[in-house]
């Protein structure tokens, strides 16, 4: 037991650590951080002055299963914290209430009595009748929108696949990785790779370059290829995809590239351009308004009368008691029940309110405000330093062929 409870506090410490590392990641951008030159990328893989693009954070936090970090990652969303606010906010609004009825239930042969007594009958019997329909819409809701985050990271994996199945298929094809110009082809179409990923992401990333300017002290775009792209206004990522295909092809024309990239020349290219676009379509994709608005004011209906029936349940519940209460005695138990309201109130509130805090939070997969929010910035780290490595594959061909022949 000793052993284990050592283990889950060493991988609860090592998660922990993990979290914060990635919340560190989320807040620089790798991507942004180093310039590319042609004078790099054109030489050869065993050259001691070749540089690597730089290495990549976590793309995701890691899953927790500690109870202790679990609360941690609810505290530390401005959703959650907002919900649970909102719904102390409704607990003190019921303990006021009650409150109230308390005053106007004092009597017990008057006519506000039999009032309270008829109110919280029908409120009860309201509650119970529709408290599984916004239960269900909410459930339903929040399945919804968990498919739809994980649709999310999965489309921005793919348009990883897309790019890296151009890096290495045109790598591989290379007929002469000495020859110059080839190289500066190749470098061209890392170059316009790299920049159809960023743009891709560039709604989601503040630190991506928000127009094609921003590319040009990268060393991802030339001045001139600007110009032509600012007229193509926002269809410049479909431009640059499009100059891919068409340098892809200048090479094959050129020679140095083998045929066979032409059998698959088509379908690499409107994948990418499919599964890119298809980012953007995510977001138009979302919940109807209609089925949202539904669920979210059955709920607020179902706090409310929920709140009703807390707030109408006042000391004549205790009326079969033999002797009446002193006075003294009637106000500890109008505290007691006022601190029950609120404490009850605010968790049967927070059931509802936390839940829907999630469809907003993960709404949006983006903006690295969550633990839960992708950090696209590994994803474009990660997808330049494979498609470095593919493009480069036949530069020391010959190396590789007298090491293997040795």
């Amino acid at each position: 037991m000793i052993t284990r409870s050592h283990a889950q506090t060493r991988n609860s410490r090592n998660s922990a650590e993990a979290l914060s590392e990635f919340q560190k990641g989320c807040l620089k951008s790798t991507f942004m951080s180093h310039i590319r030159h042609e004078a790099n990328f054109m030489r050869d893989n065993l050259s001691s002055d070749v540089q690597l693009p730089p290495k990549y954070p976590s793309e995701r936090a890691p899953a927790v299963y500690s109870l202790a970090l679990l609360l941690r990652l609810l505290s530390r969303s401005a959703h959650v914290r907002e919900a649970v606010a909102d719904a102390a906010a409704i607990g003190f609004f019921t303990a006021a209430a009650l409150a109230l009825c308390w005053l106007a239930d004092l009597n017990t042969d008057s006519l506000s009595h039999q009032m309270v007594l008829l109110s919280r009958e029908m409120a009860s019997d309201a509650s119970a009748n529709i408290h599984f329909l916004p239960s269900f819409l909410m459930l339903g809701l929040l399945g919804y929108v968990v498919s739809r985050w994980r649709e999310f990271l999965v489309n921005c994996h793919t348009v990883q696949a897309r790019i890296h199945d151009i890096g290495v298929s045109i790598g591989m094809a290379m007929k002469d990785g000495k020859q110059e110009e080839a190289r500066r082809n190749l470098f061209r179409l890392y170059r316009y790779l790299n920049v159809v990923h960023g743009m891709t992401y560039a709604s989601v990333v503040p630190q991506l370059p928000r127009s094609a300017e921003g590319y040009v002290r990268l060393g991802l775009l030339l001045p001139t290829e600007v110009q032509v792209l600012k007229s193509m206004e926002n269809k410049q990522r479909d431009a640059l995809i499009g100059w891919v295909g068409a340098t892809i092809e200048g090479m094959v024309q050129g020679g140095q590239l083998s045929a066979s990239v032409d059998y698959n020349l088509s379908y690499m290219i409107n994948g990418l351009r499919g599964i890119c676009a298809r980012h953007h379509d995510l977001f138009v994709r979302n919940m109807p308004n209609l089925w949202l608005a539904t669920a979210r004011v059955l709920i607020d209906a179902c706090i409310l009368l929920n709140a009703t029936v807390i707030a109408l349940n006042t000391h004549s519940g205790y009326s079969h008691l033999t002797s009446p209460l002193s006075v003294a005695e009637q106000q500890v138990l109008l505290a007691v029940s006022i601190a029950w309201a609120i404490v009850t109130m605010t968790i049967v509130t927070a059931c509802y309110w936390i839940p829907w805090s999630m469809i907003n939070e993960l709404a949006q997969p983006f903006g690295a405000d969550s633990y839960d929010d992708y950090n696209l910035d590994a994803l474009l780290g990660s997808t330049e330093r494979t498609i470095f490595a593919n493009l480069r594959v036949t530069f020391d061909r010959p190396a590789i062929l007298q090491a293997q022949d040795e």
